[in-house]
């Protein structure tokens, strides 16, 4: 067990190294997570319509954030959900400016219903519930959540030489979800050769998954009684 846990270390030591580098660079509008979530069933639905439903009244965990995208469009939208992000790269100096031009890019520039102070207003209470952690240390009590939101992050990064990061993610994942809660794992994975060492640890651990078309899905399991 102790040489489990100092690899383990090792692991995590390699991918903080790696994800810290720089300023995240991703922003994407509230279309864009419906289509890399899955939720383009067929020609005849409206995606960000299923998407807003899947979130409504919900607290989300969008983990690997980016630079807030998601929290900035349900702010935007009105949407009744609760998200909160975590990305280590938010600790960059230049995170929020950089983060400011991107938004005014997807959104100032390019609709009048965004104005820069509604913009404004969006990115800073989504930034207010944005927090610095890892994936596989995730500072949050026990159920927090109702759904968590993979997108582009954990699994389409993790590779087999870092094994261990993505089991203790996946573990955190589920402390932090509530009983019956969801986690959403998007950003067109690539199911060739890649992704069979991802699903087997999901069967090893007993976790009830189904597939859409740009990922899976995991339902956190309610405990057993009596």
């Amino acid at each position: 067990m102790l040489v489990d846990q100092i690899e383990l270390r090792r692991q995590c030591e390699r991918v903080e190294q790696y994800v810290t580098r720089g300023v995240p660079s991703t922003l994407r509008t509230f279309d864009e997570f419906a289509a890399c979530l899955g939720f383009y069933l067929d020609y005849k639905t409206n995606p960000e319509y299923l998407l807003a439903k899947y979130l409504e009244d919900k607290d989300v965990l969008d983990i690997g954030s980016g630079l807030n995208g998601l929290a900035v469009a349900v702010e935007l939208m009105g949407l009744n959900t609760r998200v909160t992000s975590v990305s280590p790269g938010l600790v960059q100096p230049d995170f929020e400016q950089f983060q400011k031009d991107k938004l005014a890019e997807s959104y100032t520039y390019t609709s009048a219903d965004y104005t820069e102070e509604r913009v404004e207003a969006a990115r800073l209470v989504a930034n207010s519930r944005s927090y610095p952690f890892f994936a596989h240390n995730l500072g949050f009590a026990d159920n927090s959540f109702d759904v968590i939101i993979d997108n582009f992050a954990v699994f389409d990064n993790s590779r087999p030489e870092v094994k261990l990061v993505l089991i203790k993610s996946i573990e955190e994942m589920l402390r932090v979800t509530r009983p019956g809660g969801k986690i959403r794992v998007g950003g067109g994975l690539n199911f060739g050769p890649d992704w069979g060492w991802k699903e087997e640890i999901l069967r090893n651990m007993g976790l009830d998954f189904a597939y859409h078309q740009c990922g899976v899905e995991i339902v956190v399991p309610s405990p057993i009684t009596g």
